[in-house]
């Protein structure tokens, strides 16, 4: 039996598989290994060139298999492609990176070391400090926004969470400050364009004028509630139904922001909650 030269290695989560070659290119072995026989298999071959292509997780396998004593080399998988062959599978993914690891100009991708791991350890510490008090600013938010009734009002409002709903407290100013609701979605830069000329109307993307925290919150928030009616379908009838009939959801979910900005107008000036028939007597035509 030929000795092995080269081995084509092609690495998964659990299941690989090994392609060894002779110096001829011959095919020696083709093998289904599984994650934890993967050393011990190449701790028992003779020291010879072992390909894989290059990955997140090739550089892993690398420093391992050459700690055995073989030359690992990693092939970027833009230079393995020319040489699969049909019907593309595990095994013919190790051929294709066996044959193009015996090529002589192939070009080669540099195995990473650790060097790294300790600055890493150090931003991910830093990270998790900053989940924690990122959790504890949310829960107070959360706090607050249950004890201002005006939050609460607000919260009743589809798309407004915590977040949202002191926010607009925070940022913006007394809705009675704006004449109508479209006032306001004006002042937050979620109404539309205008180049009219000659008695024609003519409406462009939103002005994105006004305040740039809220209409972002928004937005979200309206994305949300799109995304939910999307996939479990809205209200039969409902505006937001006949919007994702006929517009692109993106457009339809700005739209609802505008739409939110109006009832959140409306809420703050009655000074009630929230519901699905809920129509302001100014804003109502606005």
């Amino acid at each position: 039996m030929a000795e092995v030269s080269t081995i084509g290695l092609d690495i998964a989560k659990t299941v690989f598989h090994a392609h060894g070659a002779d110096a001829r290119g011959q095919m020696v072995f083709s093998r289904r290994l599984t994650r934890a026989k993967l050393l011990e298999f190449f701790s028992a071959q003779p020291r010879c060139v072992v390909a894989l292509e290059a990955c997140g997780g090739a550089h892993h396998w690398a420093r391992e298999i050459a700690s055995l004593g073989h030359e690992v080399k990693l092939i970027p998988p833009a230079y393995v492609k020319p040489f699969v062959k049909r019907n593309k599978n595990d095994a013919v993914d190790a051929e294709a990176i066996c044959e193009a690891a015996q090529r002589p100009s192939m070009r080669y991708a540099a195995i990473k070391t650790e060097a790294a791991r300790t600055m890493f350890l150090v931003m991910t510490g830093q990270l998790e400090q900053l989940n924690e008090q990122v959790a504890l600013l949310d829960k107070e938010i959360a706090r607050r926004a249950r004890e201002d009734e005006a939050a609460r009002r607000l919260m009743t409002i589809p798309g407004i969470g915590p977040i949202t709903a002191t926010a607009l407290l925070a940022l913006a100013p007394p809705a009675e400050g704006f004449a109508r609701g479209r006032d306001f979605a004006a002042w937050l830069g979620l109404t539309p364009k205008q180049h009219s000329t000659g008695g024609k109307e003519r409406l462009g993307s939103i002005s994105r004028m006004g305040e740039r925290t809220l209409r972002r919150l928004l937005i979200i928030g309206s994305s949300a509630v799109v995304l939910q009616a999307s996939r479990r379908g809205a209200p039969r009838g409902s505006w937001l139904e006949q919007m994702l009939a006929r517009k692109p959801r993106m457009l339809v979910t700005v739209a609802l922001a505008n739409k939110t900005a109006r009832i959140v107008w409306a809420v703050l000036m009655k000074g009630e909650d929230y519901n699905e028939g809920y129509r302001a007597p100014v804003a109502a035509a606005a």
